[in-house]
């Protein structure tokens, strides 16, 4: 049978076994292995007894921007990692090719698709040595319609590699736009200190993006957000 393209499907999964979804060990997607947190569960609770929210989203967007040290404009919650990947990627086929990782995730292929996005793989190596294991392999050389925008899962998906910010960097020197998703960095003993948040002011080029599904085990609730310069997401703002 045909692999789903993403993990955590379990009632496809127990459909195709002929089971019941909670008599399988689901280890295809990286959610942390405890409960929400007892707070969140309680904002849950009395969020869905209230009317339609705000839909410019101050509240929340002010709060991850303190925890960013950000203005709330660089600020743009989504419907889960992957409605803002659509959106980035309606960017990035508007600048021109996308190099993609490879291996990678798959999720970055079907937004680009949605816009006719062409692609340019990536190959990495999938033996890393320890002492340079945190630099990136040398990028494909640049020339006439070489690709214009890269996609970064920092760290990488499916390996799990931790980038370094140093090793990052000067792809925001050679490409009109660099997204960066960082949907399980909060996960990683050190990987904040790799992050490439504190970079955005400098460079409009820039897009992190980040996942809250992951981060409390609610992947059914649907919850990322976007940051990066404020004119780019108050375009995605109207598209959407």
């Amino acid at each position: 049978p045909v692999p789903e393209p993403h993990g955590g499907n379990l009632d496809a999964v127990a459909r195709r076994l002929g089971c019941r979804p909670d008599q399988l060990l689901d280890a295809s997607a990286s959610l942390v292995p405890f409960a929400p947190p007892r707070l969140l569960r309680r904002a849950l609770r009395q969020a869905a007894l209230k009317p339609y929210p705000d839909r410019r989203y101050r509240s929340l967007r002010a709060v991850i921007a303190t925890l960013h040290r950000l203005d709330p404009d660089w600020v743009l919650p989504g419907n889960g990692a992957a409605e803002l990947f659509t959106w980035v990627a309606r960017d990035a086929a508007a600048v021109g090719p996308s190099l993609l990782p490879q291996p990678g995730f798959a999720d970055y292929r079907r937004a680009l698709r949605c816009w006719e996005g062409a692609v340019e793989p990536w190959p990495l190596p999938l033996d890393w040595r320890a002492a340079a294991s945190e630099n990136l392999t040398p990028l494909p050389p640049a020339g006439p319609g070489s690709a214009r925008a890269v996609w970064i899962t920092n760290p990488h998906n499916p390996t799990g590699q931790l980038w370094s910010r140093a090793s990052l960097e000067p792809l925001l020197r050679r490409f009109a736009l660099v997204i960066c998703d960082e949907a399980f960095l909060p996960l990683v003993p050190g990987g904040e200190a790799q992050s490439l948040v504190p970079l955005l002011a400098d460079h409009p080029n820039l897009v992190v993006i980040r996942s809250l599904t992951k981060l409390f085990a609610i992947a059914g609730l649907r919850l990322g957000y976007a940051l990066g310069d404020p004119q780019r997401l108050r375009r995605w703002a109207a598209w959407r």
